[in-house]
């Protein structure tokens, strides 16, 4: 009885109710029901399975670290190779990105800019102030 696979559509002579060609198409149309049940899954329990990462993730926060940290010490000199690379491909993207973004948050930029530099005084102007004070200082112990 000749038959079409229901995964590729290779027309094959099937035995009894086969639907697929090969043990290979079998395979695939396996997986493809799987993924397609694990997205229905995830979609009707979405809080759960957050919920699931959520703890995961806490759980195995310190071994990702170091993991990170080990990967990261290994491989430093290619990743910034990677990101200097993908910087230099995508230079105007990147640049319209942060024209973007500074347009959208005009506002908040020029807020952190203001405490920043207002901070910057401060600490500039206590700098001067200990110098000075060390220096009156020294004077007292020349003089006396």
């Amino acid at each position: 009885m000749e038959k079409a696979c229901d995964v590729c559509g290779a027309i094959f002579d099937a035995t009894k109710n086969a639907k697929r060609c090969s043990p290979e198409c079998r395979k695939d149309a396996s997986r493809t029901l799987n993924r397609k049940s694990a997205r229905e899954y995830r979609a009707a329990h979405r809080e759960e399975v957050l919920e699931s990462k959520r703890q995961y993730r806490a759980a195995h926060r310190k071994e990702r670290a170091e993991y990170n940290r080990k990967y990261y010490a290994a491989h430093s000199a290619e990743i910034v190779e990677r990101r200097r690379e993908y910087r230099a491909a995508h230079r105007e993207e990147i640049a319209e990105r942060r024209r973007q973004y500074r347009a959208a948050h005009r506002e908040e930029i020029a807020e952190y800019n203001r405490k920043y530099y207002a901070r910057m005084d401060e600490e500039s102007s206590l700098m001067m102030l200990q110098a000075a004070l060390r220096a009156l200082a020294e004077h007292r112990k020349a003089t006396a």
